[in-house]
């Protein structure tokens, strides 16, 4: 997943607590994975990236955040179309997508912009809470 941003907007530090969605593998009896990151995720945990975000600059000055860095949607509505979609796109998988709704705490690095057309942000730090009906 990949976060597009426009060419003026940088990392800062979150000011208070943000509520935030993520699309995740449900394999059942509570194992979880996130697609992109390709670990697994326990909810009520906190996890912290291991290095630094990479950037990837595009021809008109927008740039591209990926590496590991916490991608997540903005919007609930957005991040369950998007888990309905990966459903329907992998039907035949023995896992099926769902949505979890999240928190990057106070003081973490984060960054907004666009995924797939919809709002998204991405941060150093997430805490996986619950799912999301």
């Amino acid at each position: 997943m990949c976060l597009k941003v426009e060419g003026k907007t940088r990392f800062k530090k979150a000011k208070k607590e943000i509520t935030c969605y993520k699309v995740l593998r449900d394999h059942g009896d509570k194992i979880y994975s996130a697609p992109f990151h390709m670990m697994l995720v326990s909810l009520g945990k906190e996890y912290h990236t291991g290095e630094e975000m990479e950037k990837k600059v595009l021809k008109n000055g927008d740039f591209l955040i990926r590496g590991n860095a916490f991608h997540s949607f903005k919007k609930k509505e957005d991040a369950i179309a998007n888990a309905e979609k990966y459903n329907k796109e992998n039907k035949d998988e023995k896992f099926k997508y769902i949505v979890v709704s999240c928190l990057i705490p106070e003081g973490s690095e984060i960054i907004e912009g666009t995924f797939r057309e919809c709002d998204g942000i991405c941060s150093n730090v997430i805490k996986y809470e619950k799912t999301v009906d």
